[in-house]
């Protein structure tokens, strides 16, 4: 939404977990083609997109040979791995870039360190109670908590939080079931 061209978006995946403006309020428009093992490829052939936009998190997404044997072509959006939140935030220059909208992306983004920065120390120089954070919601049984040197801590710590779940330091999140 930052650079202006939702309305290039000719499917998700997992409508219902998206919460852009644009894709609520054209969600009849808008194909589901589902996620996981559970991809409508009749769906995504039918809505002949330019590209479609992947993301591995183990390794290759299980969509990729399918797109291949079509001869849809798709890019790999790697975002999530990013450890810091201006690394992730940059993601939006190729993002744009594959709109054509590159150089208005960079624009946007050079502004974003400094403005970042400076919310940061007001934070910082604030003399409040750092509040306890606790992140996402369970999912078949289990919580998964973002290690403590992730983007989302780094968020957390930065917005002058406390996140909770200080276990997991290493480079991913874990499951914990939800007794724990």
């Amino acid at each position: 939404s930052t650079i202006g061209k939702q309305e290039t978006i000719a499917g998700v995946s997992g409508i219902n977990f998206i919460s852009d403006k644009y894709v609520a309020a054209n969600s009849d428009k808008i194909g589901d083609v589902g996620y996981d093992n559970n991809i409508n490829y009749e769906m995504v052939v039918a809505l002949d997109p330019d590209v479609v936009l992947l993301y591995g998190v183990t390794g290759a997404s299980p969509m990729e040979s399918k797109l291949r044997e079509l001869g849809i072509p798709f890019a790999y959006i790697g975002e999530y791995v990013e450890e810091v939140p201006l690394g992730k935030t940059e993601w939006m220059v190729a993002v744009a870039e594959i709109v054509g909208r590159r150089a208005e992306a960079e624009q946007l983004f050079a502004e974003v360190p400094q403005r970042y920065d400076a919310l940061k120390q007001r934070v910082a120089s604030a003399k409040s109670v750092n509040p306890k954070v606790m992140i996402n919601t369970p999912y078949a049984d289990s919580w998964f908590m973002a290690s403590t040197t992730s983007y989302v801590a780094c968020l957390i710590a930065d917005a002058g939080g406390d996140y909770i779940y200080k276990m997991n330091s290493s480079n991913t999140s874990l499951p914990i079931d939800i007794e724990e």
